[in-house]
C-alpha cells in the first residue's frame, strides 16, 4: 500500500502533536529520537495542557512548547514499553508485588516506578529523592503517522506535572491575578481567623520542656516527690488547704529561679511550678476538700430529675397568650442541651484552668446561640441563673460545692476568679448553688419535687408497653408542658411510644393548651417536627392525626412551609417516610422533592435508599408518581440530576429493584457514573441485583463500554454469578460484529488466563455463554491457520496478538486497557469465522470434542489429483484476474486509511475542544472582576467529554479488523502474482525448452543395437543414449515439479476466488452490520446523552435566573 503523505491538523496538546503529528520527521528537530523509536512499542508521558501551553522553563530560557521539539525532554517523558509476555500463555508472580509495582524505563535510561497511579522517577537527575508525578489519566491513542511502526497503538500516559525542574507562567496578565496588596491583605485576614492559635501551642511546648528537665534531674526529682508526701500527710482544712498548697510553690519557686537550668523560662516560671505541682497533688486536694465539705449533703439533684422548663421562674411562660411563642423555648432548651453536655465535663477535668474552661464554656452556650432562624436570646441575671439551675440538675454532675471551692481557690492568680469574664461565671455557679440550696429548705422544692414526681408519673405512662385502657389523661393536666431534656413535648413522647389514643385525646379536648400555632412549632433540640417524629418511629397512625389536623386547619402556605423544615440534619418529612405510602399520597405534592440534607440526600434518594421496607416496590413507585407530580405542577420535567447525591450517584444506582419505574422516562442518564466512575450497572452486577441487569440490558439505550477510570474495570469484571455472565454475554452477542459472537472478559484463574465468551447458536437459535484457557484458544486459532492458509482472515496477526497480550501482571491498569482492545479482535474474528461458516460452534459446546478436533490432522487438499492443465493463456487470465483483485483491494486499503485517520482526528479533535472549554474556563476563573469569573466557571456545563468520542474509536476498532483482513488478502494475491506464478512461467520456460531439445536431437533415435556395429558406433550411440536418458529425466522431473507448481496456483486461484468471494460478502455485511447495528444505535445513545446534559443544563441556569 501506498504511504499517504499528508498529516493531521495541529493537535492542542504540543508533547502529543510533537512525536505522532510531525510533517516533515526526516528535517525534523526530533529526527534522532524518531530513528530510536521507529520500531519500538512505547508509552508517552503527558503534562497538562494549561501547563505546556502556558508556562516556560526559566533555567533554559524556554517555553515549555518549544521544549516538546527538544531531544532530552521528550525522552525524559518517554517510557520503552519492554514485552513480558509469556508464551506458556500462564501468569508469573501471581503472589508477588508485581500486580502493585512496575519498573520502566525512559528514553534516556532514566528508571521509573508506576505505582499506586503515580510515576516516581528514581534516578531523575541523578536525584535519589521520590519526587511523585500522579497519574491523572490513561489512553490509548491509535497511531495515524507513517514514521512509527512500533505498535498500532500506543499508550499515553496523563500526569499533572511535567519531568523538568522549573517552570513558570510565560506571561502574567494584570487582570488575572490579585495584586500583591489584595494578596497580603487576603493572608492576613487568614491568619486572624485561624482558629489553632500559635500561642498555646507554644505554651505547650515550654510545659513540655519544663516537665522534661524535671524527670531528667533526679534531685529535682526527689524534691517535688518529698512535696508531694508531704502534702498528703499533712492534716488540712478548707482554709488552710490552699493557702499551704501556694507555699509549696513559692517555696520550690525560690529554689528554683535562680538555677541556671531554668533561667529560659523567666517570667513563666511560677506559673509552670503551680500547674506543675497541681497535676501532681490534684487527687491528694481533691481528696482534702471532699473530706472537708459538708454542704454536699444538703443538694439533691437527683429528686428533680424530671424537672422541666416550665417550672423555672422564667419569663418564657410568664407572657400572656398572645405574646407566648413556643419557638423561645425550643431555643432556649437546645442551648440548654448545649450547656448541660458541657458541663458533664467538668467531672474529668484536673485542673484549674480546664474546669474554667468548661465552666465558661457552657454559660456561654446558655446565652449564645447561633441559629439565623431565631432572635438572638436575651438572658438577664436571673434567667441565667435559672437556666443553670437546669442544667445542674440535668447534668447530675456530683460534687458541686468541691468544684465550685477548686475554682475559686486554686487559680495561679487570685484576682482572676473575682473580677471579668470567670469571676461573673464563678459567682453565677455559686449563686446557683445557694439558690438550690435554699430553695431545698423552703416549701417551694416541696412543691417542685411534686410537680417532677407528676411528670414522672405521665412520662412512666406514656412510655410503658403497656396498655393503659383506664389511664385518664386530664388528671395531668398542670404536666402537658412538661418537656424533657431532648425537647419532647408531652405530644412528641405519646407519638414516639405510639400512645395515640392518648394523643388524640389531647388533641381533641385539649386545644387551648396545644394551639395550632405550638403544633406547627413544636420540634425538639434536633429540630425534629410531631410529624417528623411520627415518620422517624414508624407510628403511621400518629403520622395520619397531626397531618388530619394540620390539613383540616392550615393554608396551602402553611402546610408547605411546614413539610418543608429542615432539621439539624437539614432533611424534611419527606426524608423520614418509610413504609408510610397512605402519608405520603396525602401530603407528597407539598414536599420540595429537590431539597437535600447534610448528606447530600434528596427524599427520593433517602426512599430508594431505604431497602428494608415492607413494600419497597409500591412505596418507590408511589414516591416517584408523587415527585413527578410535585415537577409538573412547576411546568417541569423531572429532573433526575436534582437527586444525585454527594458521590454523584443517581437513582439508578441506588435502586434496589423495580427500575422499570426510572427507565420509562426519556431523560434519564441510564449510562451516567459517579465520582468513582461506577455506572448504574456496573452497581447491579457488584451487588448481585440480577432482576435489575436482565432490566437494564434490554434498553437499548445502555452502553456497555463503560469502564472505570485508572483501574479500567468493566461490568464484567464484578461479575460473581454465573447468571449474570450469561444475560451481559447475550446483550454484548447483540451489540457485536454480526450479532455472533462476543469476547468480554479476560481473567486469571490458577495463573492461568481464561476468556469469557457469548455466542449464538444458530441451530437452536439461542445464547451459549462458556470460558475457555487461551492456551486452548491459541491451540484453535492455530489449527485454523493450517486448515486455511488461504483465507482472508488473519490467523497469524491473531495469534500475535494473542501472544503479545499476556504480560507478567494482569491486574495492571496499562494492560486492562489493552486487553479491551484484544477482546474486540477475538470478538471480530471468531464472529466473521461463524459467519462464514468456517467455524463449527458446536465445538465450543463440548470440550472433549474441542480437543479431539486440535488433535486431529490436516484435512486433505484436492490438489494433485484434482486440478486442471493450464495454458500459458490461463496463466495470464488468473494473473489478471489477481492483478485486478490486487488493485480494488488496494483502492480498499487506501479508503480504509482515510478512514482510520479521520475516526482519529475526530476522536482527538473531540478532547481537544474540551481541553480548550476547561483552559478557557480555567483562565476565566482567575479574573479580578467576580461576576464575570463566575460566569465563565459556568462554561462547566459545555464541558461533557467523550461525546461521539468513544464512537469514532468504536469504528476505528471495527475499520482496523477490515483493514488487516484486507491486507492479509491483499498479501495472500501478492504471494500468488510474485512467487507462484513466476515460478509457473520459470518451470514451463525450462520444460519447453528442454522438449524442443529432446525433439531436435532424440526424434529420430533408435535405441536398438544394430548388427554391423563398430566400436565408433557403439561409443556414439552409448553417449546419446546418456544425453537422451538425461534429458529425459529431467523433463519427468520438470513436469513433475511443472504439475505442482500448477495444482498449486490451481488450488490456490480457486481458493484465492472463493475467499475473495466470501471477503466481498463480509465487507458488505460489515458496512451494514457496523454502521446500522453497532455504530448508529451507538450515537443515538451518545446523543440521548448529551440532549440530557444540554436539558439540565439549561434548567440549572433557569432556576439561577
Amino acid at each position: 500500500m501506498g504511504e499517504l503523505s499528508y498529516h493531521m491538523p495541529v493537535l492542542l496538546n504540543p508533547l502529543i502533536n510533537a512525536v505522532f503529528n510531525c510533517p516533515d520527521p526526516i528535517n525534523s528537530p526530533l529526527r534522532k529520537l524518531f530513528e530510536r523509536i521507529k520500531y519500538k512499542n512505547f508509552m508517552l508521558i503527558v503534562p497538562p495542557n494549561e501547563i505546556l501551553l502556558h508556562y516556560r522553563d526559566p533555567e533554559k530560557g524556554l517555553t515549555l512548547k518549544e521544549l516538546c521539539y527538544e531531544f532530552e525532554f521528550v525522552a525524559s517523558h518517554i517510557i520503552l514499553d519492554t514485552d513480558n509476555s509469556s508464551n506458556n500463555l500462564q501468569v508469573k508472580g501471581k503472589n508477588s508485588n508485581e500486580t502493585l509495582d512496575n519498573r520502566y524505563k525512559s528514553l534516556n535510561n532514566n528508571q521509573l516506578l508506576i505505582k499506586n497511579n503515580n510515576i516516581i522517577p528514581l534516578d531523575f537527575n541523578n536525584s535519589t529523592q521520590k519526587k511523585k508525578y500522579k497519574i491523572i489519566d490513561i489512553k490509548i491513542l491509535p497511531n495515524f503517522n507513517e514514521y512509527l511502526s512500533g505498535s498500532e497503538k500506543y499508550t499515553i500516559i496523563y500526569t499533572d506535572y511535567p519531568f523538568s525542574n522549573s517552570w513558570l507562567p510565560k506571561i502574567e496578565i494584570e487582570s488575572f491575578y490579585i495584586s500583591k496588596k489584595e494578596s497580603n491583605n487576603i493572608k492576613a485576614a487568614q491568619i486572624t481567623n485561624h482558629k489553632s492559635p500559635l500561642s498555646q501551642d507554644l505554651a505547650q511546648k515550654t510545659k513540655s520542656s519544663f516537665r522534661h528537665i524535671i524527670n531528667i534531674h533526679k534531685e529535682w526529682n526527689n524534691i517535688f516527690d518529698s512535696y508531694i508526701i508531704d502534702f498528703k500527710n499533712k492534716q488540712l482544712n478548707l482554709t488552710s488547704l490552699p493557702i499551704y498548697f501556694r507555699e509549696i510553690v513559692d517555696k520550690a519557686y525560690q529554689k528554683m529561679k535562680f538555677e541556671e537550668i531554668f533561667l529560659s523560662f523567666h517570667n513563666d516560671l511560677y506559673n509552670l511550678i503551680f500547674e506543675y505541682l497541681e497535676s501532681s497533688f490534684y487527687n491528694s486536694i481533691w481528696d482534702h476538700i471532699d473530706r472537708n465539705m459538708i454542704d454536699n449533703q444538703f443538694l439533691h439533684t437527683e429528686m428533680m430529675d424530671f424537672l422541666s422548663i416550665d417550672q423555672l421562674e422564667l419569663e418564657l411562660y410568664n407572657q400572656n397568650f398572645q405574646k407566648f411563642n413556643l419557638v423561645n423555648v425550643i431555643k432556649v432548651e437546645r442551648c440548654v442541651k448545649d450547656a448541660t453536655d458541657q458541663f458533664k465535663k467538668i467531672i474529668d477535668s484536673k485542673s484549674h484552668s480546664e474546669k474554667c474552661q468548661i465552666l465558661i464554656d457552657a454559660l456561654q452556650k446558655l446565652t449564645s446561640y447561633d441559629d439565623v432562624h431565631y432572635e438572638p436570646l436575651m438572658v438577664d441575671a436571673d434567667t441565667l441563673m435559672n437556666l443553670f439551675l437546669l442544667v445542674i440538675c440535668r447534668s447530675k454532675v456530683p460534687f458541686l460545692r468541691n468544684h465550685l471551692y477548686y475554682l475559686q481557690n486554686f487559680s495561679t492568680d487570685e484576682n482572676n476568679v473575682k473580677f471579668g469574664l470567670l469571676g461573673y461565671g464563678i459567682s453565677t455557679f455559686e449563686a446557683t448553688l445557694c439558690y438550690l440550696k435554699d430553695f431545698q429548705a423552703g416549701e417551694k422544692f416541696n412543691k417542685q419535687v411534686l410537680n417532677c414526681i407528676r411528670n414522672k408519673e405521665l412520662i412512666s405512662k406514656i412510655s410503658s408497653e403497656a396498655d393503659h385502657s383506664t389511664f385518664q389523661v386530664k388528671l395531668y393536666k398542670d404536666c402537658f408542658k412538661f418537656r424533657n431534656e431532648m425537647g419532647e413535648s408531652i405530644l412528641a413522647l405519646c407519638i414516639k411510644h405510639k400512645k395515640n389514643e392518648t394523643l388524640f385525646e389531647i388533641l381533641l379536648n385539649f386545644e387551648d393548651m396545644f394551639p395550632l400555632e405550638d403544633i406547627l412549632d413544636d420540634e425538639d433540640i434536633e429540630g425534629t417536627t410531631l410529624l417528623m417524629k411520627a415518620l422517624k418511629v414508624e407510628n403511621e397512625v400518629g403520622a395520619k392525626l397531626i397531618v388530619d389536623v394540620l390539613q383540616s386547619s392550615c393554608s396551602e402556605d402553611e402546610l408547605i412551609k411546614y413539610f418543608n423544615r429542615t432539621d439539624n440534619n437539614q432533611r424534611i418529612a419527606a426524608h423520614y417516610i418509610t413504609n408510610q405510602i397512605d402519608v405520603l399520597k396525602r401530603i407528597g405534592l407539598f414536599f420540595n422533592w429537590k431539597i437535600k440534607d447534610d448528606k447530600g440526600y434528596t427524599p427520593l434518594t433517602t426512599i430508594c435508599r431505604t431497602y428494608d421496607q415492607e413494600c419497597y416496590e409500591q412505596m418507590i413507585e408511589t414516591a416517584f408518581f408523587e415527585a413527578q407530580k410535585w415537577y409538573e405542577n412547576r411546568n417541569q420535567k423531572l429532573n433526575f440530576k436534582d437527586h444525585n447525591d454527594s458521590k454523584e450517584n443517581t437513582l439508578l444506582h441506588i435502586l434496589k429493584c423495580d427500575i422499570q419505574v426510572l427507565l420509562k422516562y426519556d431523560n434519564i442518564n441510564i449510562n451516567a457514573h459517579n465520582l468513582k466512575y461506577i455506572t448504574p450497572l456496573m452497581t447491579y452486577v457488584k451487588y448481585n441485583r440480577v432482576s435489575n441487569i436482565q432490566e437494564i440490558i434490554r434498553d437499548e439505550r445502555l452502553i456497555l463500554g463503560k469502564y472505570q477510570k485508572h483501574t479500567f474495570l468493566d461490568c464484567y469484571d464484578f461479575v460473581k454469578n454465573t447468571i449474570i455472565f450469561e444475560d451481559l454475554g447475550v446483550r454484548s452477542v447483540r451489540n457485536s460484529m454480526f450479532n455472533l459472537f462476543s469476547a468480554y472478559s479476560l481473567r486469571v484463574e490458577n495463573s492461568n488466563w481464561v476468556l469469557y465468551f457469548t455466542f449464538k447458536d444458530t441451530n437452536q437459535d439461542s445464547y451459549i455463554t462458556k470460558s475457555v484457557s487461551l492456551k486452548i484458544l491459541f491451540n484453535i486459532i492455530k489449527k485454523y491457520n493450517k486448515l486455511y492458509p488461504l483465507h482472508f482472515i488473519p490467523h497469524k496477526e491473531v495469534l500475535l496478538r494473542l501472544t503479545g497480550i499476556v504480560k507478567n501482571n494482569p491486574n495492571n491498569g496499562i494492560q486492562k486497557l489493552k486487553n479491551r482492545a484484544f477482546l474486540n479482535l477475538i470478538s471480530n474474528y471468531f464472529g466473521t469465522l461463524i459467519e462464514t461458516d468456517d467455524f463449527d460452534t458446536e465445538l465450543f459446546k463440548n470440550p472433549e470434542s474441542l480437543t479431539k478436533w486440535i488433535k486431529a490432522g490436516k484435512r486433505k487438499h484436492k490438489k494433485e489429483n484434482y486440478y486442471k492443465r493450464m495454458t500459458l493463456d490461463d496463466i495470464n487470465m488468473i494473473k489478471s484476474f489477481v492483478q485486478f483483485n490486487i488493485n480494488e483491494l488496494g483502492k480498499l486499503n487506501r479508503t480504509l486509511a482515510i478512514l482510520k485517520k479521520l475516526c482519529t482526528f475526530l476522536a482527538l479533535k473531540i478532547n481537544d475542544v474540551n481541553e480548550s472549554y476547561k483552559l478557557f474556563r480555567n483562565f476565566g476563573a482567575l479574573l479580578q472582576q467576580k461576576d464575570i469569573s463566575n460566569q465563565m466557571k459556568k462554561i462547566d456545563g459545555l464541558i461533557k467529554p467523550k461525546y461521539f468520542q468513544s464512537i469514532f474509536l468504536i469504528l476505528l476498532d471495527q475499520i482496523s479488523f477490515l483493514e488487516i483482513c484486507t491486507i492479509h488478502m491483499s498479501d495472500n494475491f501478492n504471494d500468488l502474482i510474485k512467487n507462484d506464478i513466476p515460478e509457473w512461467h520459470s518451470v514451463h520456460f525450462i520444460l519447453s525448452n528442454l522438449k524442443k531439445q529432446y525433439k531436435r536431437d532424440f526424434s529420430d533415435f533408435d535405441s536398438r543395437n544394430g548388427l554391423n556395429e563398430n566400436i565408433l558406433s557403439r561409443y556414439t550411440k552409448n553417449k546419446r543414449e546418456a544425453a537422451e536418458k538425461r534429458i529425459s529425466e529431467e523433463i519427468i522431473e520438470n513436469t513433475t515439479l511443472f504439475d505442482k507448481v500448477t495444482a498449486h496456483i490451481w488450488y490456490a486461484h480457486e481458493n484465492l476466488a472463493e475467499e475473495f468471494n466470501k471477503f466481498l460478502t463480509f465487507k458488505s455485511r460489515f458496512f451494514k452490520d457496523v454502521i446500522l447495528n453497532m455504530i448508529i444505535p451507538s450515537a443515538i445513545a451518545t446523543l440521548k446523552d448529551q440532549v440530557l446534559n444540554i436539558e439540565n443544563i439549561h434548567n440549572k441556569q433557569f432556576e439561577n435566573n
